[in-house]
């Protein structure tokens, strides 16, 4: 496979949707590494010295800015067809995986561009022994503004399955390409180990993130975790699985979250948190008393010192717009007792 393959680089019919994780960056691996740009700026053989293709690469038009003058831009009108129509005829191709009839159909006009990248590079996993390809390449390549979902790895496995911490190896200059992400995954991280730069990009650099997911994710201290999520101000959803933090207190169960005004809250729809250090004291400092009142999902893991009472509170301000409770109280035993109050009116 070329290294310069995108792994993954395709999503469904909706590629902004939550998705696309973890599904499409499992089970699309297969035909993902059929997408590559070992043609970057090789011309089409067929096209002609003054075609408007602008030296797009024959197969995935990654390279040059096709424009929709000269006879090209006629060729939707001369099939007959609106281009919704064939927007939903690529659209369609995309959910299949076509991969081999999408790069087709970058040769057939630049008009059909625009949608067929939205499909080819609408999600994007990094990983580290390619960090260094993915800046080169994408820098002077349009496909980076239709990058919508982005995944990123911290780290890789040696011999032994083990993985090998590589975080340091990412760098803001990556990171400052993809402007448009509204999807982040992160997985096997530490956020210490970051360069202080790539910190200010991730804190910074995402103004329409709408999704975040974080994976074996570790932070020096509680008040990080809290500083990244808070720097999103259109997140909506939030979903940490085995996301830890060192305890600055001592032992004992976490205290109940009381009322404390925020400049600028989170208006959260979907909250999940699952093996993570303590549910309680991220739920108690994200969302205080009063501002959950836009969750439709919940999703946790309450810990033998998670006070039930943060739960209870957390369910009461959701209110009428909650939609799905899913809670694992295993770790509670039957010492729990959850005092929900039902609205009579």
């Amino acid at each position: 496979m070329c290294p310069w393959s995108i792994h993954p680089s395709i999503c469904s019919c909706h590629p902004f949707h939550s998705s696309i994780y973890p599904s499409t960056l499992s089970e699309k691996r297969s035909i993902i590494s059929h997408v590559t740009l070992v043609h970057i700026g090789h011309r089409d053989p067929s096209s002609n010295e003054g075609d408007d293709s602008g030296g797009r690469d024959h197969g995935t038009g990654i390279v040059g800015r096709g424009t929709t003058s000269g006879p090209d831009s006629h060729r939707s009108s001369l099939l007959g067809l609106p281009q919704e129509l064939i927007d939903l005829v690529i659209d369609h191709l995309a959910s299949d995986g076509e991969l081999h009839a999408l790069q087709a159909c970058c040769l057939t006009t630049s008009a059909w561009l625009p949608r067929i990248r939205s499909h080819l590079f609408g999600v994007v996993s990094l990983v580290p022994d390619k960090f260094t390809v993915f800046e080169e390449t994408f820098r002077n390549s349009e496909a980076k503004d239709y990058v919508r979902g982005l995944a990123i790895e911290g780290g890789t496995e040696d011999d032994d399955e083990e993985t090998v911490p590589r975080d340091g190896e990412l760098t803001q200059g990556l990171l400052a390409l993809f402007t448009n992400v509204e999807i982040l995954r992160l997985s096997q991280m530490r956020w210490g180990k970051l360069r202080v730069d790539v910190q200010g990009q991730f804190l910074r650099g995402l103004p329409t993130l709408t999704v975040l997911h974080l994976t074996d994710v570790e932070f020096p201290k509680l008040t990080d975790l809290l500083s990244l999520a808070r720097s999103y101000s259109e997140l909506r959803e939030i979903h940490l699985t085995r996301v830890v933090w060192s305890v600055e207190q001592g032992p004992g169960m976490i205290s109940r979250r009381g009322y404390s005004p925020l400049k600028d809250p989170l208006h959260l729809e979907a909250l999940s948190v699952y093996e993570c250090t303590s549910p309680a004291a991220f739920v108690s400092s994200l969302l205080p008393l009063g501002y959950a009142g836009e969750l439709k999902r919940i999703s946790l893991e309450w810990g033998e010192l998670d006070d039930p009472t943060i739960l209870r509170d957390l369910i009461k301000d959701a209110g009428a717009s909650l939609r799905s409770l899913a809670i694992d109280l295993s770790w509670q035993g039957s010492s729990l007792i959850l005092l929900f109050v039902v609205d009579s009116t």
